[in-house]
């Protein structure tokens, strides 16, 4: 929830966003329409992401570095610098924030790398990747889902089944018919079973869009 000790992460401001517009519907001190349906939500989100543009992101980690620069932070790189699987996933989730793309995937990869088994930090990866598609910055989720894709075999651990579900809702919400029609060709037999899958389950990406198949195949023109 949080990129150092006291910002929010992009998913904490929504987060925080939406409870004060809760609470002051409750308090009846607004009329607030009902809330939006998860998909309008992600739009809306897109859309206001977009009108910000990219220096947005730039911005963020240039003022949060003039923080640590006066609060010395530097200092106490050595003992915060990531040696686990799941610090060096974190670590890329912060550099996302700042849309500081190539340290966060640097991250990921190590991530992937330092753990023994690479199922774990697979599925964290992809449930990051979930987050980003549920603030609505799906261009950032399609990249690191497509990042994970070409991990080499040997580190993607049991991945195919969550990776499948979370490339294919992607390529579906971005409309991509050449992406949608590639992946149901390639995991045509897997992608039904990836509902029952406890690693698939794990990442979230079955809430997001649980007609997912049947979205897919009407975008393909399957029937």
């Amino acid at each position: 929830w949080y990129v150092d000790h006291v910002h929010p992460t992009l998913k904490g401001h929504q987060a925080i966003a939406g409870l004060l517009a809760a609470e002051v519907a409750s308090n009846g001190w607004l009329e607030l329409s009902s809330p939006l349906p998860a998909p309008r939500l992600r739009r809306s989100r897109r859309r206001h992401f977009r009108r910000l543009g990219p220096v947005f992101f730039a911005n963020g980690a240039r003022r949060v570095g003039w923080l640590e620069g006066w609060a010395r932070r530097h200092r106490l790189d050595e003992e915060v610098q990531p040696l686990s699987w799941d610090e060096y996933a974190r670590a890329g989730y912060r550099a996302i924030d700042f849309g500081q793309w190539e340290d966060a995937w640097a991250a990921y990869a190590q991530s992937l790398v330092v753990s023994e088994d690479a199922g774990p930090a697979a599925v964290t990866l992809l449930s990051h990747a979930r987050s980003l598609f549920e603030q609505g910055r799906t261009g950032d989720a399609w990249d690191l889902v497509e990042k994970l894709g070409q991990v080499p075999e040997a580190q993607q651990g049991a991945l195919a089944p969550s990776w499948s579900r979370a490339a294919l809702v992607l390529a579906v919400e971005r409309g991509d018919r050449e992406a949608v029609n590639r992946l149901l060709d390639q995991y045509s037999r897997l992608l039904p079973a990836t509902v029952k899958s406890p690693l698939v389950v794990g990442t979230g990406w079955i809430e997001v869009m649980p007609d997912v198949l049947q979205r897919a195949r009407r975008l393909a023109g399957r029937g």
